[in-house]
């Protein structure tokens, strides 16, 4: 609301703010994508091969996802693989 009535008084100020929009959706963007070719490489190095040990004092809680959420994640896996 703030923006629409004084942005519109300059139409400047009004392109400047869609600008500062833009940009912090796009270094959002970058650190996500970041973060996914770091853990790709991480996998990589590992091979990728299923250690059980790793999963030893795992609880429930400590997970931050749904068994739904989980689902959801192998499907798009199963997709691309």
């Amino acid at each position: 609301m703030t923006l629409d009535i004084y942005a519109d008084v300059d139409p400047e100020a009004k392109q400047q703010a869609v600008k500062y929009i833009e940009g912090a959706f796009d270094d959002i963007c970058s650190v996500f994508q970041r973060e996914v070719e770091q853990r790709r490489a991480e996998m990589e190095e590992q091979n990728a091969e299923f250690d059980p040990k790793r999963l030893e004092g795992i609880t429930p809680e400590s997970i931050p996802f749904s068994v739904e959420e989980l689902r959801a994640m192998l499907a798009v896996l199963e997709k691309a693989g």
